[in-house]
């Protein structure tokens, strides 16, 4: 329930704060919410797959059956996720040299301690 918030929050955290760190993390919970998607689209198909061998009254012998619409669009949140986080990741790669952040886009000081 918490997933789908934090992933949200650490996408608009990351375009404000140009680490890598926080497009990773991003990065990680979409993947979790995609694989939550996965989960429950998988137990769907096992549940009707179950109906249909052992509850007859649901599926007579000769009955058709579709999954639906919701079924569907499942599958399309599912690869949503997938992107935006294949996306998170892929440009959540250090900038090296002249495509480094200046001092002045950089919000807070650190000290190295050298």
């Amino acid at each position: 329930m918490l997933l789908l918030p934090m992933a949200i929050f650490a996408s608009f955290y990351s375009f404000k704060n140009h680490r890598y760190m926080f497009k990773r993390l991003a990065a990680c919970l979409y993947f979790l919410l995609a694989i939550t998607v996965l989960v429950v689209i998988e137990v769907v198909i096992t549940c009707v797959s179950y109906e249909k061998v052992s509850v007859i009254y649901h599926h007579p012998k000769n009955s058709t059956f579709s999954y639906g619409y919701c079924f569907y669009a499942g599958w399309t949140v599912f690869l949503v996720y997938l992107v935006t986080a294949a996306l998170f990741l892929a440009y959540s790669r250090k900038r090296k040299g002249d495509k480094a952040l200046d001092d002045e886009d950089m919000d807070d000081e650190h000290i190295m301690g050298r």
